[in-house]
């Protein structure tokens, strides 16, 4: 086996490198590049004074968003919705966000999603849709029980009462917002309202923002009928007039 042959500065060229030709000085200045492409990136974009890349799913180091459970209490229709607020660490009233879950879910659901939006300053408030939430397979102890159970619960029925729990909850946040020492109290911008939801939190958002679904339609809930009752169907524009209605109605603390 033939070994490198040493430089004056003991620098050991491989006898591929003698064979071509290439010189000391050449390959010397080769791994210097080298060794700064690979070194750089290891010193970190603080002692550069480089911005890091932005990660969407990076929180701030100091933020550490509590979530607080309440009850929405809709009186009209005798209804108890559980809520989850996320609030953002500035005082001063937050734009909302309203989180919709899927069937089978729970106001507890998607919590890095009310993590990261409250980092970034919304006040996110995760709602809990009685008929199509946990409560319909948690208690039953077949697994066949409990696939039938979530199928009956994806109904145009449900669809129409999760529509239905949005103006409530939006009614009571405005209350909220003002009834002083709640922890509410003043810090929600219910002039800016936004709204998305997972599976058939989706489909609600969808209603709620006035999507109409065909009789039929496969983008209807995976129900038995799969045929949303026309109270199901929201005006175009209806909920972004009940929230400035709400809105209107809050003036904070």
């Amino acid at each position: 086996m033939r070994r490198a042959s040493k430089s004056k500065r003991g620098f050991a060229l491989s006898p591929a490198a003698e064979k071509c030709g290439v010189s000391k000085e050449v390959c010397v200045s080769k791994l210097s590049v080298l060794a700064i492409v690979f070194v750089v990136p290891a010193l970190g974009a603080q002692v550069l004074g480089v911005e890091p890349a932005y990660d969407p799913l990076r929180l701030p180091a100091a933020f550490a968003p509590a979530a607080t459970n309440l009850t929405v209490r809709d009186a009209d229709r005798g209804r108890d919705l559980p809520v989850r607020v996320y609030l953002p660490a500035a005082t001063n009233a937050a734009p909302v966000v309203l989180f919709s879950h899927g069937l089978g879910g729970s106001r507890e659901n998607s919590p890095y999603l009310g993590r990261h939006w409250s980092a970034r300053g919304y006040a996110v408030v995760f709602v809990q849709h009685p008929g199509s939430d946990e409560s319909v397979w948690k208690d039953q102890p077949a697994r066949g029980e409990r696939l039938k159970t979530l199928r009956d619960a994806a109904s145009a029925k449900n669809l129409a009462l999760r529509v239905k729990d949005i103006p409530g909850v939006l009614d009571q946040l405005a209350r909220w917002n003002e009834a002083k020492d709640h922890p509410l109290c003043g810090r929600l911008d219910l002039s800016k309202v936004g709204m998305c939801g997972h599976s058939f939190g989706a489909h609600t958002t969808q209603a709620v923002s006035g999507q109409r679904f065909p009789r039929g339609s496969s983008a209807a809930p995976t129900g038995a009928s799969r045929r949303p009752s026309p109270s199901a169907r929201a005006r175009p524009g209806a909920a972004a007039r009940h929230a400035r209605s709400a809105a209107s109605r809050s003036r904070g603390c």
